[in-house]
């Protein structure tokens, strides 16, 4: 198991499928969620075998997380070598903070449940949403907010992106961990969206930017 500078305790992952969202439903595919802020659905998709975690000929199971209160859908990997999620709150606090979102891999929730893991907790897969109330560009808010953004321990140049189709910054910050960092402007929001890894090899490495490419903003209820 590998470092990461902000760690949540998390609950025993066996005998439930979101751990933290009393709020959330689950359906099958083609079902239809109950109206909550928090709606997960699943789905199976097919792979090529391109992702080093899954095997050839496998099929990934995946959820849907669908956030009503700050605008956000997404989807993450819950077979083989799935993730289980989690609210999060990052640290330090800010009075801007929303909601958050923490990813951890199911074996290392695993193991840090038999006491197996570091102490310093796995590297994971984090969303966390703040109020925007001026709108502020994402390099704006990075720099003015340097405490949520870590763009003070950015160890690379910061990109622009787009992500859902919302403009975005980009950038690797250092730490215990390399913390894969894009910082999202959409509407009156801004969204922190991280993954932490030690190298390329890494699961969150290398689910990131399918982590990134499934998010979708919508009107926040």
């Amino acid at each position: 198991m590998h470092k990461i500078a902000f760690i949540f305790v998390l609950g025993l992952v066996t005998g439930y499928m979101i751990a933290g969202l009393s709020d959330a439903t689950v359906a099958p595919q083609g079902g239809t969620p109950s109206e909550t802020h928090n709606a997960v659905t699943e789905s199976v998709a097919a792979t090529d075998g391109a992702s080093p975690w899954l095997e050839d000929e496998q099929e990934a199971k995946t959820k849907t997380l669908i956030d009503e209160r700050i605008g956000v859908r997404l989807s993450y990997r819950t077979e083989p070598h799935g993730y289980m999620v989690k609210a999060a709150v990052p640290a330090p606090s800010d009075p801007t903070f929303i909601k958050g979102y923490e990813f951890m891999l199911i074996d290392d929730a695993e193991a840090m449940q038999r006491g197996m893991g570091d102490t310093e907790g796995p590297a994971t897969i984090m969303l966390f949403a703040y109020k925007n109330p001026d709108r502020l560009a994402p390099s704006v808010w990075a720099s003015a907010n340097p405490s949520l953004s870590g763009i003070q321990r950015a160890r690379s140049d910061t990109d622009d992106m787009a992500v859902g189709g919302a403009n975005g910054v980009r950038y690797v910050a250092d730490g215990l961990y390399l913390t894969d960092t894009v910082i999202v402007a959409e509407g009156n929001l801004m969204y922190v969206i991280t993954g932490s890894y030690i190298d390329e090899y890494d699961a969150t490495f290398v689910d990131f930017d399918p982590f990134l490419e499934s998010i979708e903003f919508m009107p926040v209820s």
